[in-house]
């Protein structure tokens, strides 16, 4: 197994490496530590990314996962009331994907930290209920596409210095 992770990793194969951690066979350590180790090879791309001045390409189903496991961070470090790192986290996303669709939805995520809103709030009355199914949150309430209408210059100005790394 561990050989086949070490392939897999060299050949920045985000979605095995992806179904590996989710894998029941697993003890509970060994999915942290793949998991961890997933967030930094995540992270480890988006840095390469700045280097070479260009966006994820969301059609690009490895990139798209290192977005995932982004993604998935920064929802944990929400619920965890981490509010300042998930504030940092969503900006980061909502600038590194090639996607406007993917940007937007990031950036009423940044709307609800910025607003002061509990996790459980964002899912109980943020999310539509009609919510599509993507691996992010994407369908929000008639009253918070309103809210973000209102505050898109502002919020737009949050991710400024993240836009500016991939440009």
């Amino acid at each position: 197994m561990i050989e086949k992770i070490q392939t897999l990793i060299t050949n920045e194969d985000f979605p095995a490496l992806y179904e590996i951690a989710d894998d029941d066979s697993l003890d509970l350590d060994s999915k942290q530590e793949l998991h961890q180790m997933l967030v930094d090879l995540a992270t480890e791309k988006v840095h390469e990314k700045i280097a070479d001045k260009c966006l994820l390409d969301f059609d690009d189903k490895s990139e798209q996962f290192v977005l995932r496991v982004l993604y998935e961070n920064a929802i944990g470090a929400f619920e965890a009331g981490e509010s300042y790192e998930s504030q940092e986290a969503f900006a980061l996303l909502a600038s590194v994907s090639n996607s406007k669709f993917f940007q937007k939805a990031l950036r009423k995520h940044l709307l609800a930290l910025l607003r002061g809103v509990s996790f459980e709030t964002f899912i109980q009355e943020w999310i539509a209920s009609e919510a599509p199914k993507h691996f992010f949150v994407s369908s929000f309430s008639k009253e918070v596409e309103k809210m973000f209408v209102q505050e898109e210059a502002d919020l737009s100005k949050q991710t400024q210095r993240y836009t500016k790394l991939f440009r």
